[in-house]
Order: C-alpha cells, then sequence, then structure tokens
C-alpha cells in the first residue's frame, strides 16, 4: 500500500497593519482642548434652555390666565394670589418659618445664663467622670473647665433657666462620688468676674486722683458711639476731700470695709503662692476692729505742699493741681477719657482741710507773684523759677510757722544778681507776714523734691516745735511728721497698748523708718533701750535733738536704709542683756523692703512687731513675709496676726492709718 499524504491546511491571510499617525504633543494638546470645548458649549446652551423655559413658565404662571387654554379633560386649580403674594404675608410667612426653625443655641440665649462651680470633688476626678455623672440625672449641661487649687478639682458649668438651676443644685448638693459629698453653688463666670474687676480697678483709679464721676451718654438715638460729658469741677475739695459732702459715719464705715477688703487680700496671697493657711486664720473676723474716730474734722492739716502755676484765667495762683502731668499724657486705656481734661491750679479758699492761716498766707503770696510778675516753672518745658511752697505749722506754738520754697537751681545760673534781688524782694515780703523761719530748696529741673537735699536758710531758725502727749518735737522742712497732730496722739497711745511696755520691763525697742524719732521717744519711759532707722539725714539730726530735748538717754539713731542697715544691728546688738526686743515698723507708702522682714524674723528675741501703715495694700505683703511658713530664706518662726485697727488721721479723705499687732512664742 502506498502511503497516504494529507493536503497541509491553507495559513490564515495576514490582515495588513494600521499605521499609526504620531501626532505632535502640541496638536495633542489642542484637540483635547476642542473636545472639552464641545462639551462645555453644549452643557450651556442645555443649561440656558432650562432657564428661560422656567422663566416664561413663571411670567405666565398668573399673568394672562385662562381656563379655556387648559386642555380638555384636565382640572386646574386657581392660584390664591394670581400677581403674586403680598408684602405682608410674606414676612408674616418668614417669621413663622423662623419660629420653626430656632435652634437650642438660641433658645438657650433667650433664658438666663447661671455659672455653677461643683466643688469638695475627688482629687483624682476627671471632666469625662464628671459628664457621665451629670448624663445618670439627664442634664445635657456639659462641664466646661476643670481646675485644680491645693491639689482638690473644681468643675464648672453653665445651667440655663431659674427652673434648671434649681433642680441642678438640688440633685448635686450632697450627692456621694467617690466617697465624697459634692458641693455646687452658683458663681460669677471669669469673664464677668475679669470685667467686674476692671470697672472696680478704675473708680479706685479715679477716687485716688479725685475725679468726679464721668457718664457716657448718646447724643443722638441713633448714634452707637458715645463721647464723654465735659465736667468742670465745683469746688478744691472735689481734688483733696473727696469725700467732704458725705456724714462722718458713713465716711468711717467706708474706711472700716476698705480695711476689711485689703485684710481678706492676706488670704489671696496665701493662696498664689501655694501657701498653707495659718491656724489664726480662722479667727480673722475677731482680730479686726472697728476705725476709732479723729478728734478733729476740719483745719486739721500741719503741713500742706502747694504748687505754684496758672488758674483757668491764666493768672498765677498758688493751691493744688486738678490733674497730674502724668494723667494728661496719652494712655491706651483711657485715650477718650483724657481729650477733654485741662490742667490748672485752684485756690484754697474753700477748703476744709487747709488751715484759716495757711490759706491767708497762700493768697497773699499769690498777689504778690501776680504784682512782681514772677516767672514760673513750666514742667513741660522745664523753664521758670519758682515751683512749689511748703509751709508747716505748729498748734502747740501757733507762733511758729516754717515756709519752704521750692526754686529751680539752673534758672539763674548766668545772673546773680537777677536772683539776688528776687530773694531780696521774697525776704521782705514773708518778714511782712509775720512767719518764724524762711527757707529755700534749690532742685534740678529733672528733679522732683529730695529729702536729703541741704535747706538754706533765709531768716530765722529753719525749723518749728510741736508737742505730743507731753513730748515737744522739733520738726525741719523735709523731715516726716504726722500731719494731724491731735489724731497722732490718738495712734501712738494705740501703739503704746500693742507692745505692752512696763517701766519694769528689761525691753529693747527698734523703731523702723523712725523720721523725727516721735514713735521711739514716746514710748522712751518704759523702754530700756531705744534704736532709730531712717534714711534721711535731717530726719535723724531731728531725732537725736529731740531726744536731748526730752531728756531721753537711752536712744540711738543710724542713718541708712532699713534693708541695708538692720541686719548688721541686730547682728551687733547684745540681745542677751535683754529679756525682750519690740520692733515698731512705721515704713512709708512704699513699704518695707524683703531683707529687713527677713532680718526680724531671723531675731528669735524679738517676740513682737507692731507695724503701723497708711498703704494696706503694701502692709499685707509685708506681713505675709512675716506670716508664712518657715523656708530656708525665711528662717525664723512665723508670726502670728492677733489685732488690727483703723484709726482715720485723715478725714474726708479715702485714707487711713492701721496699726496691726503681731507675735510669736
Amino acid at each position: 500500500m502506498g502511503t497516504v499524504f494529507s493536503s497541509p491546511k491553507p495559513e490564515p491571510k495576514q490582515q495588513p497593519k494600521k499605521k499609526k499617525i504620531r501626532h505632535s504633543p502640541q496638536k495633542k494638546s489642542q484637540t483635547k482642548k476642542k473636545e472639552i470645548q464641545k462639551v462645555s458649549q453644549n452643557q450651556n446652551q442645555s443649561q440656558s434652555q432650562n432657564q428661560n423655559q422656567n422663566q416664561n413658565q413663571n411670567q405666565n404662571r398668573y399673568q394672562n390666565y385662562n381656563h379655556r387654554n387648559a386642555p380638555r379633560g384636565t382640572t386646574r386649580k386657581v392660584p390664591a394670589y394670581p400677581l403674586g403674594i403680598p408684602k405682608e404675608m410674606e414676612m408674616e410667612i418668614e417669621k413663622e418659618k423662623e419660629k420653626e426653625t430656632k435652634t437650642e443655641t438660641e433658645k438657650k440665649e433667650e433664658l438666663e445664663e447661671f455659672h455653677i462651680r461643683i466643688s469638695n470633688l475627688d482629687t483624682y476626678a476627671t471632666r469625662k467622670q464628671l459628664n457621665n455623672l451629670l448624663r445618670r440625672f439627664n442634664f445635657p449641661f456639659p462641664i466646661t473647665q476643670i481646675t485644680k487649687n491645693h491639689k482638690t478639682p473644681t468643675g464648672y458649668c453653665s445651667v440655663y433657666g431659674e427652673k434648671a438651676r434649681d433642680l441642678f443644685l438640688k440633685s448635686l448638693t450632697g450627692y456621694t462620688f467617690k466617697k465624697k459629698q459634692i458641693q455646687a453653688r452658683v458663681c460669677i463666670s471669669k469673664f464677668k468676674h475679669k470685667e467686674n474687676q476692671r470697672k472696680k480697678r478704675l473708680e479706685r483709679e479715679d477716687i485716688k486722683r479725685g475725679d468726679l464721676k464721668r457718664k457716657r451718654t448718646n447724643q443722638n438715638e441713633g448714634n452707637e458711639e458715645s463721647k464723654p460729658k465735659e465736667t468742670k469741677i465745683k469746688s478744691i475739695n472735689d481734688i483733696v476731700a473727696s469725700l467732704y459732702e458725705m456724714p462722718y459715719d458713713k465716711q468711717l464705715y467706708k474706711k472700716s470695709r476698705k480695711l476689711h477688703q485689703e485684710w481678706r487680700s492676706l488670704f489671696q496671697e496665701f493662696k498664689r503662692t501655694n501657701e498653707k493657711l495659718p491656724e489664726w486664720w480662722k479667727d480673722r473676723h475677731d482680730i479686726t476692729q472697728d476705725v476709732i474716730k479723729s478728734p478733729i474734722l476740719e483745719n486739721y492739716r500741719n503741713k500742706c505742699e502747694f504748687t505754684i502755676g496758672y488758674n483757668e484765667e491764666s493768672k498765677i495762683e498758688v493751691g493744688f493741681q486738678t490733674h497730674k502731668l502724668e494723667e494728661l499724657m496719652f494712655n491706651k486705656r483711657r485715650n477718650r477719657r483724657n481729650q477733654n481734661r485741662k490742667s490748672y491750679v485752684m485756690g484754697v479758699s474753700d477748703c476744709v482741710i487747709v488751715t484759716e492761716k495757711m490759706k491767708r498766707l497762700v493768697k497773699a503770696f499769690s498777689e504778690f507773684l501776680n504784682e512782681t510778675n514772677a516767672s514760673i516753672f513750666n514742667k513741660l518745658t522745664k523753664d521758670g523759677f519758682f515751683r512749689t511752697l511748703i509751709v508747716r505749722e505748729s498748734f502747740a506754738f501757733p507762733d511758729q510757722v516754717l515756709v519752704g520754697i521750692l526754686v529751680a537751681k539752673d534758672h539763674y545760673q548766668n545772673d546773680e544778681d537777677a536772683k539776688n534781688k528776687e530773694l531780696e524782694k521774697l525776704i521782705q515780703f514773708w518778714k511782712s507776714q509775720q512767719i518764724s523761719t524762711l527757707v529755700l530748696l534749690e532742685m534740678d529741673k529733672h528733679q522732683e523734691v529730695d529729702t536729703n537735699c541741704k535747706p538754706q536758710i533765709l531768716f530765722g531758725d529753719g525749723f518749728i516745735h510741736e508737742k505730743i502727749l507731753g513730748f515737744t518735737f522739733r520738726i525741719s522742712t523735709l523731715s516726716f511728721f504726722q500731719t494731724n497732730t491731735k489724731a497722732t496722739e490718738v495712734l501712738y497711745s494705740t501703739v503704746r497698748e500693742f507692745a505692752t511696755l512696763n517701766k519694769e520691763s528689761n525691753t529693747a525697742v527698734f523703731d523702723v523708718c523712725c523720721g523725727t524719732g516721735t514713735i521711739g521717744i514716746t514710748c522712751s519711759s518704759h523702754a530700756k533701750k531705744i534704736v532709730g532707722i531712717d534714711m534721711i539725714k535731717s530726719a535723724i539730726e531731728d531725732s537725736k535733738i529731740n531726744a536731748n530735748l526730752n531728756n531721753v538717754q537711752n536712744a540711738d539713731y543710724v542713718c541708712g536704709k532699713a534693708e541695708a542697715v538692720l541686719p548688721s544691728i541686730i547682728n551687733k546688738f547684745p540681745i542677751q542683756e535683754y529679756t525682750n526686743i519690740v520692733a515698731i515698723v512705721d515704713p512709708p507708702r512704699s513699704g518695707l523692703h524683703q531683707t529687713p522682714c527677713i532680718a526680724l524674723r531671723a531675731c528669735e528675741k524679738i517676740k513682737t512687731i507692731v507695724y503701723v501703715s497708711c498703704n494696706q495694700n503694701t502692709m499685707m505683703k509685708n506681713i505675709f513675709w512675716l506670716t508664712k511658713k518657715e523656708s530656708n530664706r525665711f528662717v525664723g518662726k512665723p508670726f502670728k496676726v492677733i489685732k488690727l485697727v483703723g484709726i482715720d488721721t485723715f478725714p474726708h479723705t479715702q485714707h487711713l492709718e492701721a496699726v496691726m499687732l503681731l507675735k510669736r512664742d
């Protein structure tokens, strides 16, 4: 048999490959742009056609409406307002819609907001735990804030409405949460608290300056901006004695409240430094006593400093200035108020505080300056000669009057003959006014009154004498002495009572910031040794002379700052010879530095301190250093506050003297 061969299958025809057209990148981008433009044009055309159709339908919906045009078998309702809804109906419909669509926050705003403080919580309580607790009572008010003071957290939340407030307080107060009973009470929010503090601070500054109350009113009802009224000062008492129209009983009540407020600020000082409150703080209400009255209410000042300037009529006037230069400068916080202020000098004829003798001398001196056309010192330009007039008067010796004139030093620098002529006129004038002594004080242009300046005595002795509790005291022009002589007798008698000094007691007295040595000398008969400290040289000289006048032989005086001198005096002082040491502190308004407080506390023999101050704010800072817990810096046992008394040495003003007794075991 022969072999059979199968015929081969035909191969499929291969189709010719299409040639790919390769375009350049520029042509590709152009083609894509054209395609996109066509699509966008078609979309815009369809949108515009739909809008035109809708507009035509809305226009022909109510206008030219006719039932006959409707197709058969269809029923159309006639609209209620074929020509459109009136505007009044549209307003009512919108109001109803607004009422329906009110949110919860807007409903909350209508109700009164109450801020609640949740205290007495566990030390490890968190916000999440408190929110879970509130959810149990179905309260929708979350905890907004948690603060930790002295490691005890307190929560704050806001409640809307009186009903919700009462229910919130009833349900939470007394509820045991982590073995502690919760306490809830209403408090002021932080924003409102800061705003109230700001208003009070501004009122205090106005009272200190003696400004009148200013009320801002809108001139037009439509205007939102308010403009301050231009208020004129009626009399000099509005500046110097701001409480002269108030009855004296109300003045004492106001001053006692002020003293209580400053006393409470000591608690804030402990809280700020995270110090534990001492045990004697529980009896704080029994410590403070009522303010003691002043024996004299009017014409009581024995020293006054009068500015020499110009009045409203641009004439030379000697008296008190309405506003200080610092107040008239631009201040961001008070720029609106300062626009209408003008500073000038007012006379003293109607002043309640100044004595009649001082009023007569001031009036005569202002007439003398107007007649001679004297050059007056200007604080802005620093030109002129006469600056201030200082007058001291003695109540025990009425013939003794001291007059000091503060003058610019460089005004007659190149012409001494003109200066001598001016001084001769001054001497002749003041001799005609029957005063005991005249003193000249020369200062630089940019310098205020310098306590260490050497006065130039033009005639007389250059000092006067005064009596307090049977002791006579010599007073110079710049030495410190209490302005109300009758009230100082009440002050020094209370200091003597607080110190509990006896004639037989073996005690020493440190008179810190002694001035003319008045407090130490009044206590000299009841103490074995007195050491006076002051930074003014003239005051130390006067204190030594006062000790010799009163035959006080157990007194020594040291010149220097208390913070620099007191530690070395205590180290060198023979403490072993004395059983007890009493420190009497009467600092200026700025208070004591920290170093003398540390030195007083470090001396173990000092068991009583009598603190006298006219500025209770700085007083509480110093007492905090003396009463705080013992540490590496503050060595020695802390003192305890036992008594606090206020004495009204400045009637018809906001100021008073405070006396505090401190003791330790």
